[in-house]
Formats: structure tokens, sequence, C-alpha cells
């Protein structure tokens, strides 16, 4: 076994005293970066603008159900069905 208070070579006190404290320094900023990528992305709302001019906000994304309507939950959480021929656009905000 090597002794941990034996003189260290240049390359592995390079190795242990320089990079290695980077790495994980970039570890944790990657990490943050991509926790904060995941909550924003949970944020989305839809606007969705009816063809009367009308419009409703979706906390999820609005998705057509093999029927002919949009199926998603309203801002207030509430399950909505609406027909897809009442629909003009759907825009993410």
């Amino acid at each position: 076994m090597s002794d941990p208070n034996a003189a260290k070579t240049p390359i592995q006190f390079l190795l242990t005293a320089a990079i290695f404290p980077l790495l994980s320094v970039k570890k944790n900023i990657v990490s943050g970066i991509i926790a904060i990528c995941l909550l924003t992305g949970c944020s989305t709302t839809y606007v969705i603008k009816l063809t009367n001019s009308d419009t409703l906000t979706a906390k999820t994304k609005p998705r057509l159900d093999g029927h002919g309507y949009y199926v998603f939950k309203d801002a207030d959480g509430k399950d909505v069905r609406i027909n897809e021929l009442r629909v003009r656009e759907i825009e993410a905000k």
C-alpha cells in the first residue's frame, strides 16, 4: 500500500490540487443548469385562441383525444374538452 503522507510527483499534485476540484465545480454547475431547465419546463402554459376571439389558458399541453376534441387542464386545474373546430391557434408561453 502507498503511504498517504508520501511525497507526490508533480503530476499527482496537479491532479489532486488543481484538476479534481475544478471537475467538481463543473459538475455542480452542470447539475444546477439541468435542474433549472427541468423546473422551467414544468411551468409552461398554453394560450388557446378560439374562432370566436375568446382565449383560454391551459396548464397542460392540449392534446387531441382521437374524437375531435382537445383535452387539457385549465388555469384552475379543471379538465376541459373543446372541439378542435373551435380552436384557431395554440401558443406556448
